[in-house]
């Protein structure tokens, strides 16, 4: 029982802090923020073009969304659920705009220079399995029980450290010339 509750503690904490960095880094300065973001959904030609603008402008609302959801004690297996199914549009998008090559900069969390590629669509599968991890242990009969605090403090501890890894992957990359 402890074990889940660290666990799925964990996963909450990454995909909440993931989920609010990219909110935020979109919402950077305002409207020049989803401006930019705008034209880079229409860039990536994943969508028809008459969707990328309402494409780009709900992304940010349902990330949010999203990361409310799995704040919420009572809405957490809806959460993982719809994090899962986003992440999982996210690597799928990737991977097309990478087969197609189309050189375009990631801007998943605002600003980069970082190409997406492979890793990004690693990333994006791998946050899709946490998600799933997370729905499991909510909707498989391993709930959690009354959390303690150490349980809480562990999981906090460990996704948000793993969120850090995510929302720094192209710089750990470059410094590490990883490509």
């Amino acid at each position: 029982m402890l074990l889940t509750q660290i666990s799925t503690t964990a996963l909450r904490a990454l995909l909440v802090v993931v989920f609010a960095a990219a909110v935020l880094g979109k919402l950077r300065t305002g409207s020049d923020g989803m401006a930019e973001f705008t034209r880079w959904v229409g860039s990536l030609r994943v969508l028809p073009s008459s969707l990328s603008r309402p494409a780009a402008y709900a992304t940010p609302a349902i990330e949010a969304g999203i990361a409310v959801l799995l704040l919420l004690p009572w809405t957490q297996t809806a959460g993982f659920a719809c994090a899962a199914a986003l992440l999982a549009a996210f690597a799928l998008a990737t991977w097309a705009v990478h087969r197609r090559g189309i050189r375009a900069a990631c801007r998943c969390f605002g600003q980069s220079t970082a190409v997406l590629g492979p890793r990004h669509v690693a990333r994006d599968t791998l946050l899709t399995l946490a998600a799933l991890g997370g729905l499991a242990f909510r909707t498989l009969g391993a709930l959690p029980g009354p959390s303690t605090a150490p349980a809480l403090a562990l999981g906090l501890a460990a996704g948000v450290l793993l969120a850090l890894g995510v929302l720094f992957l192209d710089d750990i990359t470059a410094l590490f010339d990883l490509g």
